[in-house]
């Protein structure tokens, strides 16, 4: 019979006699944890992306403050992706004696291509989703433009030099941004009128998106040709670089999560640890006999490596199964919460509970298994000959070895995974050790205890060892837990620590100077400390020292995106409160040349010192 058959003959028998029970319950408890957090997730993750993608209208967006070349969207015609042009630019609207400054957005008849408008017919009421966009001569404005024109559904408004009928009021758009040039209530039109109102000529503030979607694979391998055709003036956005706060929060709940599973792994990998060790120990005779009889260490090696990839499958589909279901019912209980459908998970997670059971069993059985390929054929004829065993240097280093490969697949941090490594070796040397002196506490009270105690606690005396590992097994999961609660408070208070209490709650953008004695009026008459007003003029830096930006080659992308970019300039005569010169000194009452003071992470960006020549190109 070849190992295979045997390894499944002994380990069908084991199963079903009880040998193997807790190291395959242990295993399944551990792998159904681990991807019940994988599968949540990932479907987190997934609903994330897509509501990524749904923020741009699109999986990847082009930029630029010039007319994007027409080569762009050729090449993405070859790949099959779809494509929808926009044209935003600021401009003042007119309705009879009213005017408004608005967001002008022209937009072809493919957007959006990710995400929904909604339009409603009265301002201010709920909105329906719609697959159209504005036709020619028509304008989609929002509540807050009608309303601050007056104007209603049927009027006609002035935009540049041609006049627009309102047709729709505009709910929401997928793309909606929170810059703030995004304040400006939106005109949506369409992308054909755009030429005509004449209101995009040299110096314009405009921006041109070219907006492309189609399958993960091909709108990747798009956006890697595209970034090396990029001028300095145009930008590269998709799914990934949308919403990273979002992101950077789903990593810290997967991280956590993770975590707080690994109390569940740790506990059941000392409990495969002890059952291996059990079942080696219940079968060195039968290992024997089988050496007796020819076996070679190879076959009885393969033996164990076949039992432990059985145990792993099986562990990995079944205990995949439970997750899964697990994680449905997570997503049950939590579905107000949610609040929206979360689309099904990858198989990936279903994968990493294969590699779970396949870690522990490495790290923590496989040891105990090769044991019995080294136990010696006299055996057979005598009971107190045992194999020889294994160094305990190697069996920590295998089992500290997988320990570490699970933390790191749920850390991903060298270094915090460093500190995790040091701190759990100082607990389990600290837990050995309180195992020791209980175990030498409780010798010392066999005598003066009952017959029961007596045996009791002999039994315990005697099984010094797994005593210590369920020691330190417990001691590692409550060290955990304890962790994980602490943690999340800490989290709490640092987050709240960082706010001052008199932080503000709201903000006052865009007072016109007209408007700023009504602002300072209002604070007064509801007698509320007038705060500092801060000027703000937007404006484009356009050479660093005589050179054109356009010229300048720097290293830093930032930077770069910088120059791209309008940058916000504000004056004052002293510092503000909380700010501080670290280099140079502050201007003079009266300059000789005119003078600038940049942000130290600003001048670091585009690499300017002091003295340097700054020119800007100011409304």
């Amino acid at each position: 019979m070849n190992s295979f058959a045997m390894a499944w003959r002994f380990l069908r028998r084991d199963l079903t006699s009880g040998d193997l029970s807790i190291l395959a319950l242990a295993l399944l408890v551990a792998v159904a944890s681990m991807t019940a957090v994988g599968f949540f997730t990932d479907r987190i993750g997934r609903a994330v992306s897509q509501q990524a993608s749904s923020v741009l209208a699109a999986d990847l967006v082009l930029r630029s403050r010039r007319p994007i070349t027409a080569d762009y969207e050729a090449q993405a015609q070859a790949r099959n992706l779809q494509i929808a042009k926009i044209t935003n630019f600021p401009s003042v609207v007119l309705f009879e004696d009213a005017t408004s400054l608005a967001e002008i957005k022209g937009v072809t008849e493919t957007y959006p291509l990710r995400g929904t408008l909604t339009i409603a017919q009265q301002p201010f009421t709920p909105g329906t989703a719609t697959t159209e966009i504005p036709g020619q001569g028509e304008a989609w404005a929002t509540s807050r433009l009608m309303a601050r024109l007056g104007a209603s559904v049927g009027d006609s408004i002035n935009v540049g030099r041609i006049q627009l009928t309102l047709t729709q009021v505009l709910d929401t758009a997928p793309d909606q941004g929170w810059q703030f040039t995004d304040f400006a209530p939106t005109l949506l039109i369409n992308q054909e009128d755009v030429s005509a109102t004449e209101l995009i000529t040299e110096g314009s503030r405009v921006s041109h998106r070219l907006l492309f979607a189609g399958s993960p694979s091909e709108v990747a391998d798009f956006r890697s040709n595209l970034k090396e055709q990029l001028d300095v003036s145009e930008d590269l956005r998709s799914v990934e670089d949308a919403g990273p706060e979002i992101q950077n929060s789903l990593a810290r709940a997967n991280r956590f999560l993770g975590l707080a599973s690994l109390v569940s792994v740790l506990l059941a990998a000392v409990a495969i640890a002890m059952a291996a060790n059990s079942y080696a120990k219940r079968h060195l005779d039968s290992a024997a006999l089988m050496k007796a009889f020819g076996a070679e260490q190879r076959f009885m090696q393969n033996i164990s490596l076949y039992q432990m990839g059985m145990l792993s499958l099986g562990a990995g589909v079944l205990g995949g199964l439970i997750g899964y279901g697990a994680q449905a019912g997570l997503v049950a209980i939590l579905g107000d919460m949610i609040g929206t459908e979360l689309p099904l998970p990858s198989p990936r997670s279903g994968f990493i509970g294969f590699m779970i059971a396949v870690l522990l069993l490495t790290g923590f059985a496989l040891p105990a298994f090769f044991q019995l390929k080294r136990v010696p054929p006299a055996r057979v004829l005598r009971k107190d000959l045992m194999p020889i065993p294994i160094r305990l240097f190697w069996v920590a280093l295998i089992a500290l070895g997988a320990v570490s490969l699970l933390a790191y697949w749920l850390i991903g941090d060298a270094l915090l995974l460093l500190f995790f490594g040091l701190g759990l070796l100082i607990t389990l040397v600290a837990l050995v050790l309180a195992g020791w002196i209980m175990l030498r506490m409780l010798t010392s009270l066999r005598g003066s205890s009952g017959v029961a105690w007596r045996y009791g606690l002999a039994n315990v005396a005697r099984r010094g060892r797994d005593s210590i590992l369920q020691v330190v097994a417990f001691g590692l999961g409550l060290m955990v837990l304890l962790l994980l609660a602490v943690v999340r408070n800490d989290l709490l208070l640092t987050w709240q620590a960082t706010l001052p209490e008199d932080a503000p709650n709201y903000f006052l953008i865009n007072i016109q100077k007209d408007d700023l004695e009504v602002a300072k009026g209002f604070f007064a008459d509801n007698q509320i400390e007038e705060p500092y007003f801060v000027p703000l003029i937007r404006a484009r830096l356009t050479e660093v020292n005589n050179n054109s930006v356009e010229e300048i080659d720097l290293q830093n992308p930032e930077g770069r995106r910088f120059f791209n970019r309008e940058s916000n300039l504000t004056f004052r005569a002293q510092p503000q409160e909380g700010n501080k010169v670290i280099a140079g000194e502050w201007w003079s009452e009266d300059p000789e040349i005119l003078e600038v003071s940049v942000e130290e992470d600003f001048a670091n960006d585009i690499e300017v010192e002091l003295g340097d020549l700054l020119t800007f190109d100011i409304a």
